[in-house]
């Protein structure tokens, strides 16, 4: 499958993992594949290694909560060594909308809005699929416009030019999910 992958011609994957032990992915995830997966993801970056190719990046994720948070800095440092990206997340306080601005917010960019959208239901077009994107103002509707159009369209430019321009703390949504997220590379 790691093949597959390689030669499909991915750009990127991400992993949602959680944990850095069997027994905390258990509790985190429920289910008893923890070494299946860290073996799954170390063969993926070794398969696309050996086949010259830069592509897929590789990047892993946990998000911080009670039942994982003692291991959250030995996962850092294992997968820093050995993916392209580890994105490391707070569970979301949705209550505390007044949070401060994350030290380092002059070298944090989102890259949400430059390859996905959130369509809904109705039709409506949301320029960012995460928790919080739904939150954020419509930029169209696929009912009544291409999507190819509301895409390349004034809003969705100046939104992605706030995250171009490590402006995207003014935007108070943007702000609110932002601050909720560490990255490494």
């Amino acid at each position: 499958m790691s093949q597959k992958l390689v030669d499909a011609g991915l750009t990127k994957i991400q992993i949602s993992i959680d944990a850095f032990s069997q027994a905390t992915y258990t509790l985190v995830r429920k289910k008893e594949t923890y070494e299946k997966i860290v073996a799954n993801i170390l063969d993926l970056v070794k398969i696309r290694d050996n086949s010259k190719s830069k592509l897929p990046l590789v990047r892993v994720s946990f998000v911080i909560n009670e039942l994982n948070k003692h291991e959250a800095e030995d996962f850092k440092k294992f997968w820093l060594d050995n993916v392209d990206f580890v994105a490391m997340q707070n569970l979301i306080d949705v209550h505390n909308e007044d949070a401060p601005l994350i030290q380092n917010a002059e070298e944090v960019r989102c890259n949400m809005p430059y390859f996905r959208v959130m369509i809904k239901a109705d039709g409506s077009v949301k320029p960012c699929c995460t928790s919080y994107g739904d939150q954020l103002d419509d930029f169209g509707n696929i009912h009544n416009e291409d999507i190819q159009k509301i895409w390349n369209s004034d809003n969705f430019r100046n939104f992605q030019s706030l995250h171009k321009d490590y402006r995207w703390q003014e935007n108070d949504v943007c702000r609110k999910c932002i601050n909720s997220t560490f990255f490494y590379e």
